[in-house]
């Protein structure tokens, strides 16, 4: 028998095995969120494939916990008020057989449209109360459609191109609307 022959099994177990190793290292499972507001809770679950694989994780946010549960780790928290801005999580998880990262960032902010839904009831507000205003002085429809014009370009487009399209056209109404009244007056 040829010495050489159990040298290249060996060899063949060897590769085998190390391959199969290497096939099963480490991976995260993790569905980052990525917003969330003031006083409202975060929660983020993660999860390695390898139950006995070393999970850190590193964050700006020192609003966030760890908890652990049997097969995943939740990073949770609320942030307050004072916490508005943006947090980096490095979450990292190794063994035997390798190291796997999970990098994203955590934006706390109010929501947008909270100010948007604000500046829109404020522009409607102004604008039909000129609109009844000029009711009792037409003259006044003239300063009206030149508002309901402006909001309609710096507020209303926010909200799509209809509602763009009935503030300017508003505005239009309105500016003939009053030009013809201030005309009358002359």
């Amino acid at each position: 028998m040829n010495k050489s022959f159990p040298t290249a099994i060996m060899l063949c177990v060897v590769a085998v095995l190390s391959f199969s190793m290497l096939a099963s290292a480490s991976t995260l499972s993790v569905v980052p969120v990525t917003h969330v507001q003031p006083l409202e809770k975060y929660n983020c679950q993660i999860s390695a494939n390898n139950t006995s694989a070393s999970l850190f994780i590193n964050t700006s946010a020192d609003w966030l916990i760890q908890v652990a549960g049997s097969n995943y780790t939740n990073l949770t928290g609320i942030p307050q008020d004072d916490d508005v801005g943006i947090y980096y999580v490095n979450i990292t998880t190794t063994d035997f057989w390798g190291t796997s990262y999970n990098n994203f960032t955590v934006e706390v902010n109010y929501d947008a449209t909270q100010s948007v839904s604000a500046s829109l009831i404020l522009t409607l507000v102004i604008g039909f109360g000129l609109i009844l205003m000029g009711m009792i002085e037409p003259r006044l429809f003239f300063f009206a459609g030149i508002v309901w014009i402006f909001a309609a370009v710096a507020v209303l487009y926010s909200y799509g191109a209809g509602w763009t399209i009935i503030g300017i056209g508003l505005g239009m109404v309105l500016l003939i609307a009053g030009g013809l009244s201030i005309d009358r007056v002359k």
